[in-house]
């Protein structure tokens, strides 16, 4: 099940990637960009927290009113330091995320792992879920409590955690490991906003401390 969707995801992926390096992801230079998270560090909802001691969670979604530029919209949430590299990814990530209003494909600095990512805007927390929903489907997901073991599974199965930003519980990690990449993407209740990226299985680590910085998004 996974592999056919693995192979769509990096198919998929391969094809905006080429887009993207005609030359439209430029002005990055070499500056860094790693700071982590303070008061907005992403805990686990299990009660293991990340980076700083867990805290009381309470549950909220946003609604979204209907966008007049969805592009222009997902974009501000992307990290300021690539936010203008960024590229829309028309009708391709709609094969994986079909109920979003627009999506955009973005760099990482050249410091950070992975090299890019995603970020795909909803209306509504019932469409993202919805689509989330779609693409585990099938997958034996087991739910962890320490983000450190998320993407430790094999091909075929999944691992998910809840996470919370500054008291409130917002959104599932997820990650999903196929023919030696992992596809790891995490929800955001806040922004009505999917993330997602491929790495080799091996970076794992690394892009779960990048997920835990500033540097992943989505910001406010």
């Amino acid at each position: 099940m996974f592999s056919m969707i693995g192979a769509a995801l990096r198919t998929i992926f391969i094809g905006l990637l080429d887009k993207a390096s005609t030359g439209r992801f430029v002005g990055l230079g070499g500056t860094r960009f790693w700071r982590f998270k303070a008061a907005d560090s992403r805990i686990l909802a299990g009660g293991f927290a990340v980076l700083f001691g867990a805290t009381s969670l309470i549950f909220s979604t946003a609604v979204q009113p209907a966008f007049a530029d969805p592009e222009s919209e997902v974009r501000k949430h992307a990290p300021a330091q690539v936010r203008d590299a960024c590229v829309p990814t028309e009708d391709e990530i709609k094969k994986i995320y079909p109920q979003a209003s627009a999506s955009i494909l973005c760099p990482t600095l050249d410091t950070a792992t992975p090299q890019w990512v995603t970020y795909s805007l909803y209306e509504s927390p019932e469409r993202m879920n919805g689509d989330k929903a779609k693409v585990v489907e099938g997958f034996d997901l087991s739910e962890v409590k320490e983000v450190a073991t998320l993407c430790e599974n094999e091909n075929g199965r999944g691992r998910y955690a809840s996470y919370s930003i500054e008291n409130q519980l917002a959104g599932e990690v997820i990650c999903l490991n196929s023919e030696g990449d992992a596809y790891f993407t995490w929800t955001d209740q806040r922004y009505n906003i999917t993330s997602t990226t491929i790495v080799p299985i091996g970076d794992s680590a690394a892009v779960l401390k990048w997920w835990n910085s500033d540097a992943s998004g989505p910001v406010g």
